[in-house]
């Protein structure tokens, strides 16, 4: 590394420190293939040499190629150095891996992949494991959290904020849990930031499943449920399908991989996946959860961007949050009782009233407009005119 310093020009050595953030920003960037990176970085060093010695010669342009390549080279040394001092450390600190709860959540893990270990848990398969104690059945421990909050609003549509949604569900969900038996844990009950993801899935440690709720945008329609990339058992996202789908489109089930965020659909047979994803996952609070040895699931409830999709959640929200219930109950073999307060028929039946109440008046203000426009058009008759006296 010294012996590459002495033969860069002194004051371009502030560009290794401009070409390293800019590096890891590529990085991180789901669009951006990894492989492109180093030749970016050495485009953009002689774009940046050639404009500070302002000389556009021939002589000019040659210098900066030859500054260009020591100071990209150097960068991407100081990179690898950096790499190599966190390979005996198999986590960074929580706040460093930790990311943004709806963006990606890439993060910005630099120590070596292959040293963070995850757990080969036990997938879930439709009953409860590793819950007896004693020969007495122990509950069932389910961790709800409800993304963003507090200063990270998520999603912001036709007036509504993500993390209110999102907190609304989640509060409901874990009190209708606790009344069916299970023990709840929550990431956030109030509207509070809850901190980096990755730390919020290692929360969860002790927990039988992780449930992450939140609303999608970006153009779409339905449901989606994104699973833990090595996860095996597939009978909880498998009840999701078939429950939420009652209710609107359901998109798909998938996976996301950290190396390059390529997005792998799931497929589901017998109640397991039939592909397993060998890569840490996309968002951080399934790593996080999976690291412990927990099974996650993050569920997209439906797209707040898209009108009629915020329409049929708000008009049948509670409908959806017990046919999450009822997933759960299913997969873990607890007794599914519906709730005795269904407010959502009444407005379903309510909205019913409402557009055919809409029907009504629109059709006699079409009469009405018919019957103006009658009046505005009539001209009375006259039989005679009275002549004026001369």
């Amino acid at each position: 590394m010294e012996y590459v310093l002495n033969y860069i020009v002194a004051e371009y050595l502030v560009l290794i420190p401009v070409l390293y953030i800019v590096g890891v920003f590529l990085k991180t960037s789901k669009f951006f293939n990894d492989k492109y990176i180093p030749l970016t970085l050495l485009g953009l060093a002689i774009i940046l040499i050639i404009f500070f010695q302002n000389n556009f010669t021939f002589q000019g342009i040659a210098q900066a190629l030859i500054q260009g390549i020591l100071i990209t080279g150097a960068t991407v040394l100081s990179n690898q150095v950096f790499k190599q001092l966190q390979k005996d450390k198999p986590f960074l600190s929580l706040a460093a891996v930790a990311n943004d709860d709806q963006k990606g959540e890439m993060g910005t893990i630099t120590n070596n992949s292959e040293t963070i270990k995850t757990v080969n848990y036990a997938p879930i398969i439709g009953m409860v494991n590793n819950n007896q104690e004693g020969g007495k059945v122990m509950p069932v421990k389910v961790y709800l959290d409800a993304g963003h909050g507090g200063n990270d609003p998520g999603a912001v549509y036709h007036g509504y904020q993500e993390k209110d949604l999102n907190l609304e569900a989640i509060l409901y969900i874990g009190k209708r849990l606790t009344e069916l038996g299970f023990t709840v844990g929550y990431s956030r009950t109030t509207d509070i930031n809850p901190g980096e993801v990755f730390a919020r899935g290692v929360k969860t440690q002790g927990y039988n499943y992780l449930l992450s709720i939140h609303c999608n945008a970006g153009g779409g329609s339905g449901a989606e449920v994104i699973v833990n990339c090595k996860e095996i058992g597939a009978v909880v996202e498998s009840n999701y399908r078939t429950e939420l789908s009652r209710l609107n489109n359901f998109r798909k089930i998938y996976s996301r991989k950290y190396s390059n965020g390529a997005i792998i659909e799931r497929n589901i047979v017998s109640g397991k996946f039939t592909n397993v994803v060998n890569d840490l996952d996309w968002y951080g609070i399934l790593r996080g959860c999976w690291s412990v040895g927990v099974s996650g699931d993050l569920l997209e409830l439906f797209f707040m961007d898209n009108i009629n999709d915020l329409n049929i959640y708000l008009l049948n929200k509670q409908r959806y949050w017990e046919a999450i219930i009822k997933s759960i109950c299913l997969t873990f073999g607890i007794d599914y009782q519906e709730s005795s307060d269904d407010s959502s028929n009444i407005k379903a039946e309510l909205k019913g009233e409402i557009e055919q109440l809409k029907g009504i008046i629109s059709d006699k203000e079409a009469e009405i407009n018919i019957l103006q426009a009658e009046i505005d058009s009539f001209q009375p008759i006259t039989l005679y005119q009275k002549k004026e006296r001369t």
